[in-house]
């Protein structure tokens, strides 16, 4: 999805993380849906600290994803 030059981008902005995070995606089989998951699958091979969870929440926007810590809330929510 994403083009090679972004991708090194992302990758060194990544390696500041300093703690695990998770991307909360809410998909359904929409093509917008596809080019999400395409998306966060790119950000999650930029860091072995990014991890891409599908969660079902029939109240959710779709496509659209959070980012939080483990075990917690979405803090920020894209749609």
């Amino acid at each position: 999805m994403l083009e090679a030059s972004l991708k090194e981008q992302l990758k060194a902005y990544l390696a500041h993380l300093k703690h695990p995070i998770e991307l909360v995606a809410h998909l359904d089989d929409s093509e917008d849906s596809s080019k999400a998951r395409a998306l966060l699958s790119d950000i999650r091979d930029a860091s072995h600290l990014v991890s891409v969870v599908e969660e079902e929440d029939e109240s959710a926007r779709k496509p659209s994803f959070g980012i939080r810590t483990r075990d917690a809330e979405a803090r920020v929510v894209f749609a």
